[in-house]
Parts: structure tokens; sequence; C-alpha cells
């Protein structure tokens, strides 16, 4: 019989998506399989438990943005963000949506920031094949919300009303 360790340990390590979790000081205090073999992938390092999560091999740029949302998340606020980044080996782009989620412990004190990184890759594509088609149409398509107002309209809007 497994324990319960054992099998969140299960879960986590088989899933897909990158898990990990840094504490107030920046440092890597748990990662998954998924995020440590891409972390190896971009960096050419592996990464170790306890050493600062943002490390050369990313560009100052990158390493500008990440510390911003970390330190967002260690304020208490849970956020959500989507980015994009070329894989080398598809040498296509991949779309990744990422949830900081700040740990608070009993004593109400922020003690690390769950991280999690799903692959919505084809999710974006098709939606843009989607807007691609509509958009080619002659016919207008659109959304409108509860109290009335547009929330998406097709290309051919501009042809048959003269207006997006």
């Amino acid at each position: 019989m497994l324990s319960k360790n054992e099998l969140s340990n299960l879960l986590l390590d088989q899933s897909e998506d990158l898990i990990w979790m840094i504490n107030s000081d920046l440092q890597l205090i748990y990662a998954n399989d998924a995020y440590m073999t891409l972390m190896k992938q971009m960096t050419g390092v592996e990464k170790k438990l306890y050493e600062p999560v943002l490390v050369d091999g990313f560009g100052e740029g990158f390493i500008k943005k990440w510390k911003e949302y970390y330190e967002k998340a260690l304020t208490g606020v849970f956020f959500e963000i989507e980015e994009h980044y070329h894989n080398s080996e598809t040498n296509q782009i991949n779309y990744g949506q990422i949830s900081f989620k700040p740990l608070i412990g009993e004593d109400l004190v922020i003690k690390a920031v769950a991280c999690q990184s799903r692959d919505i890759t084809k999710i974006v594509k098709h939606k843009s094949e989607a807007d691609q088609l509509l958009n080619a149409s002659l016919d207008v398509f659109c959304t409108v919300n509860k109290i009335g107002d547009f929330v998406h309209v097709s290309g051919a809007s501009t042809r048959q009303w003269g207006y997006a």
C-alpha cells in the first residue's frame, strides 16, 4: 500500500505539466521531473534544490521578468500568465499558461510559491485557425454578452456593416 506522500509524488512526477515551488529567497525548493527535464534542456545545467531558481542561461530580460512574477506572488497575490517560447526540438512556438499560487502557513505567513505551467499550444493554435476561418467568411459572425455589447466580431463586419 502506497502512502499519501508516495502517491502525491507519483502524481506530480508523472504529470506533463511543469510543477515547481520557490521560497522567499527565490530558491527552488521542489520541482517535478517535467520541470527538471525542461530546465536542463534550456540551460544545459541540471537544477538543484535550494539553489537560486533564476540562473544564467535565460537572459537578463527573462530573469528580470520572472523575478517580478515571483515577488508579486510572494506578496500574496494569486495570478496566471501566458508565455510563449521557441521549442528547438520541434522548431515551433509553444504556449504555456503559468499559475503562481502563494502557499500560506498556519501562522498566516507566506512560506512559498507553487507554480504550474500547462502546455496550451494546441488550444492557441485551434483558436487561431478558427479565427482565420471566421475572418475569411463572407458572413458576419459575432458574439454578444448579456448586456448586448459585442465581444467578438468577424472580419466580414467591416465589409457588410462598414465598421468592425
